[in-house]
């Protein structure tokens, strides 16, 4: 049974190299879908995905059910790029980090004094070739008393999975993801949480997910949306 499973999952990174190759081909683009960063006053932690750009089709009816599929699906829709290299640009220091054979890529930088407070960061693909992404990298005031570290999934969101599997697709698959609601009073907590006094400086906030890499996005929009503290990590 091992040996069989270990087949096919090598059959379907052949089939995902083979896709990625084909989509190369034919020109279509390459990004990086970049993490949120984080470190110190002495080192950086930064990370990302490189990707073949996902084809976007016009025409579907905006609200319509078709169309809420289609946005929830095509994130799970993604082509990686193995081996890509990229070029990592932060407060001009730059560095090139080559992704695993999965597309991704995590490099820590050492020997870079960065101040307390985010920090952009620029994410190129240099072979093969694409857009540049920026993310950021956020460095903690070393004068924190506190650092929260918090779940999401039915935490902060109700992710349907205490109401069963199919309550769980429904949520994921079938729901406009920009009309979902965080929890009565969990924004205005952490709101709360975000500094012991108003002179005390911001805590840095980590959120956790056991949801698919595929959803960062989702998660990162409405933390913002919601007037939640800026996540310090993906």
């Amino acid at each position: 049974m091992r040996r069989v499973l270990r087949a096919v999952l090598l059959a379907f990174e052949a089939v995902e190299r083979r896709v990625s190759w084909l989509l190369l081909r034919a020109g279509r683009p390459v990004r990086v879908h970049p993490f949120a960063g984080f470190g110190t006053d002495g080192w950086v932690v930064l990370g990302g995905r490189v990707l073949v750009e996902a084809s976007r089709r016009a025409g579907d009816e905006p609200g319509s059910s078709w169309a809420v599929l289609r946005a929830n699906l095509l994130p799970f829709l993604s082509a990686e790029v193995p081996a890509a290299l990229v070029r990592v640009t932060v407060d001009s220091r730059e560095v090139l980090v080559r992704a695993d054979q999965e597309g991704y890529l995590r490099v820590r930088i050492e020997d870079l004094r960065l101040p307390a407070g985010q920090h952009p960061v620029t994410l190129v693909p240099v072979r093969p070739a694409g857009k540049a992404a920026v993310s950021t990298v956020h460095v903690p005031d070393p004068a924190v008393d506190v650092t929260v570290v918090s779940d999401i999934d039915d935490t902060i969101v109700d992710s349907g999975i205490a109401h069963g599997l199919v309550a769980t697709l429904r949520t994921m698959l079938l729901q406009d993801q920009t009309s979902r609601v965080p929890l009565a009073g969990a924004a205005r907590l952490y709101r709360a949480l975000a500094r012991s006094s108003p002179e005390a400086p911001e805590r840095p906030f980590f959120y956790l997910s056991t949801s698919p890499w595929n959803l960062a996005g989702f998660l990162h929009n409405f933390l913002a949306q919601h007037g939640f503290r800026p996540d310090r990590s993906s």
